[in-house]
């Protein structure tokens, strides 16, 4: 946990004051009505902006004053990247996602976030777990981006999940994160549906407890069970080198409206394609 503790905390830098009926779920305000706090680190996704994605690494951080070096390290692996089924080794792992998954048909939202940078959906991690090298890993929430940020043989998908594992001793240096692209669709996606109209249109700096709220969490992800995988970073501020990637190469739908929705809220929300270091081992596994 302690080695992106800091990342999630990074992740509610823009806060908006909002009335209290959001705080409700019954009556959201038009995020265009948000006031933004000017209070801790700020960042964004908007290309040469003084706070966007190329000057990251030179944002200071609230917590102890000093930049996010890792956002503009070389040495490390940095994500997204853009994956090609073609490039990649066909190698066998002992990690597979058909049987080393165990999330439940009725999991349990905890809480829900907008932090203003993206929309996050919290669960106890002792529910569903993730085995991966033979150690354990409990689901502690997903979040969204789109468009996507990760790329499959050059398609940018217009909206990515990421559901982040974390160990719950703390001692693994890193998270296991399973991306899942979503295609536009006519039809709403009926789990997203579940939680999309509770999320607030303003950035809160604290989650909100929800109840009566489950999810079937197999449902989100493809029968497919074809994955990428290499090690990378957070792909937002510390972007530190802490993420086991698993990228899912078969999408699931999501309806334009929910889409659209969700870029109503935080805005475009990927971090721009990252370059692949020489070493960085990018490996395919069709079950």
């Amino acid at each position: 946990m302690k080695y992106i503790a800091g990342a999630l905390a990074a992740l509610g830098a823009m806060i908006c004051a909002c009335s209290s009926d959001a705080e409700t779920h019954d009556d959201h305000a038009d995020a265009a009505t948000c006031v933004t706090v000017r209070g801790g680190p700020l960042w964004n996704y908007s290309a040469g902006d003084p706070l966007g994605p190329s000057h990251w690494g030179e944002i200071a951080s609230a917590q102890d004053a000093s930049v996010y070096p890792d956002c503009a390290n070389e040495s490390q692996q940095q994500s997204p990247i853009a994956m090609a089924r073609s490039g990649a080794g066909v190698v066998a792992r002992p990690f597979q996602l058909g049987s080393e998954l165990a999330w439940s048909t009725a999991a349990t939202v905890q809480n829900l976030r907008n932090d203003g940078h993206t929309w996050i959906a919290g669960f106890d991690p002792a529910q569903n777990q993730l085995r991966v090298d033979g150690t354990d890993y409990g689901l502690a929430q997903f979040h969204v981006h789109a468009p996507s940020e990760h790329t499959l043989d050059g398609k940018e998908y217009p909206l990515e999940a990421h559901f982040v594992h974390l160990d719950a001793s703390g001692t693994q240096p890193f998270a296991a994160v399973i991306a899942v692209m979503f295609e536009e669709s006519e039809n709403d996606n009926p789990e997203l549906a579940k939680i999309w109209p509770k999320f607030d249109r303003c950035a809160q700096e604290a989650p909100s407890s929800v109840t009566g709220v489950t999810l079937d969490l197999p449902r989100l992800l493809p029968e497919g069970r074809t994955y990428m995988t290499y090690d990378g970073s957070l792909t937002t501020p510390p972007c530190s080198f802490t993420v086991r990637f698993f990228v899912l190469l078969e999408p699931l739908k999501a309806s334009k409206a929910q889409i659209r929705q969700l870029q109503d809220a935080v805005g475009r929300n990927n971090r721009p394609i990252q370059p692949i270091l020489a070493g960085t081992q990018v490996s395919i596994h069709r079950p």
